[in-house]
């Protein structure tokens, strides 16, 4: 495990990088998806840019995986 600062460096830039493939996916397949499911994703999508800002390293990873987990059932082909 990386010491804080670069543990909390490495994991923002993760959520940076999943949020902006989430956002692409959803403006690409918009007809495809349940809006729903759409709002969930953007709901929890809000929520880890949230974490992002509040420097919890424990709250970050958790929402990411969330996030990863709904994108991954809800976007995977």
């Amino acid at each position: 495990m990386l010491p804080g600062p670069r543990r909390l460096r490495k994991l923002r830039h993760e959520a940076h990088d999943l949020t902006r493939e989430i956002e692409n996916l959803l403006h690409r397949h918009q007809a495809k998806v349940d809006p729903k499911v759409r709002e969930r994703l953007v709901d929890q999508a809000a929520q880890v840019d949230a974490e992002r800002l509040d420097g919890s390293a424990a709250r970050l990873e958790a929402s990411v995986g969330k996030l990863s987990e709904l994108a991954d059932k809800h976007l995977s082909a």
